[in-house]
């Protein structure tokens, strides 16, 4: 059984990234603007998206009040994807 919750989990993790990248794109930003404005290094905001990294809170709510969305939107978006 914890198998299965780690798999979930990580998958939430994997549509996190790819919510990020959909809303920056949305929003008609780069990887740099979109760190720029959650003051994050562009570096990092790439390997969210790719999946390469976990985020932590604090990184969450900058990146959801960058791309002008609330956080909770945000992860039910990854959770869909």
């Amino acid at each position: 059984m914890p198998a299965q919750s780690t798999s979930r989990g990580a998958s939430r993790i994997r549509g996190l990234g790819a919510a990020i990248r959909q809303r920056r794109e949305e929003c008609h930003l780069t990887q740099e603007q979109l760190a720029e404005r959650a003051s994050l290094h562009d570096s990092y905001v790439s390997f969210l998206e790719n999946n390469r990294r976990y985020p932590c809170w604090d990184a969450l709510c900058a990146l959801s009040a960058a791309l002008d969305i609330q956080l909770s939107l945000l992860i039910r978006q990854a959770e869909e994807l």
